[in-house]
């Protein structure tokens, strides 16, 4: 059951039957004959009004109870700042190693949510996420958050450590668009 989902049926139950009120909230298409059966179950209910008030309370609380945040790809490339990707140079054949590269965040975006990492031949793909709280006010500052992944290489030869995310900035304006950095190790 989603967050979201797991309020809306909670506060179907603060109504006094499970489901009741919750499916108000939740029947977009049905608003206006919701309304109308809602002010009909109000005036014959003896709380009404209360449960009414604490219905409304928890629904606006939900984002808060479950977080109303969510994942978003790290920010690798910021106006006129890149993330670089710290690696060795030169790494042995299945030797485990550590990638370390720094994302922009601040604002509503303030904590590392999870480093995927994707591992075939010759390639390493990289990819950050960054908890967006969903605020609606947020500071106005920059932070450097740094994502560190362990991986590894299995084959010899020349290989890509490749880290894609987000740019803001440049070609994109003040919108998000998709971007990839790149470093060449050599595995022996």
């Amino acid at each position: 059951m989603r967050p979201l989902h797991r309020c809306v049926v909670a506060t179907g139950l603060l109504a006094g039957r499970p489901g009741s009120l919750g499916s108000y909230f939740s029947a977009r298409a049905r608003w206006a004959d919701n309304i109308s059966l809602l002010h009909m179950k109000l005036r014959r209910s003896r709380f009404g009004i209360s449960r009414v008030i604490v219905a409304t309370l928890c629904v606006s609380s939900c984002r808060l109870i479950t977080g109303g945040s969510e994942a978003e790809p790290g920010l690798i490339i910021f106006y006129r700042d890149t993330a670089s990707i710290s690696a060795p140079d030169t790494v042995a054949a299945n030797s485990r190693f550590e990638v370390r590269f720094p994302t922009y965040a601040g604002g509503c975006t303030r904590h590392i949510v999870r480093t995927e990492v994707t591992i075939r031949d010759h390639l390493v793909e990289i990819r950050p996420y960054n908890r967006n709280s969903g605020g609606d006010v947020c500071t106005s500052d920059l932070l450097i958050l740094e994502h560190r992944a362990e991986t590894y290489f299995s084959v010899a030869g020349t290989s890509i450590i490749r880290v894609v995310g987000e740019q803001r900035g440049g070609s994109s304006g003040s919108r998000n668009s998709a971007a990839q950095l790149e470093r060449r190790i050599v595995v022996r």
